[in-house]
């Protein structure tokens, strides 16, 4: 089935609002309203292929494989701070 796009981490979920809006907004007649796209599965909303990302990517995404998504698009970390002078 795949991964509900309302159970995705917040950063992934951006990504996926925002393929899904660039889907829509070059296809006419897109079933899907943003109330009922974020209820469905990565799988259901746009064309993989379509994407900068590929089919691959969006598959392993889909499949609940973050990694995939998290190689292309790290993290930004913020430094801790344990004290007023060191940051480790």
């Amino acid at each position: 089935m795949g991964q509900r796009i309302a159970d995705l981490p917040e950063d992934i979920k951006k990504l996926v609002i925002q393929r899904w809006d660039e889907y829509k907004a070059s296809h006419d007649g897109n079933e899907y309203t943003s109330d009922t796209a974020i209820r469905q599965c990565v799988s259901n909303v746009f064309h993989w292929e379509g994407t900068p990302e590929g089919h691959e990517f969006w598959s392993r995404v889909n499949d609940g494989k973050y990694d995939t998504f998290y190689k292309r698009y790290p993290k930004h970390v913020e430094p801790v701070i344990n004290d007023q002078y060191s940051i480790i």
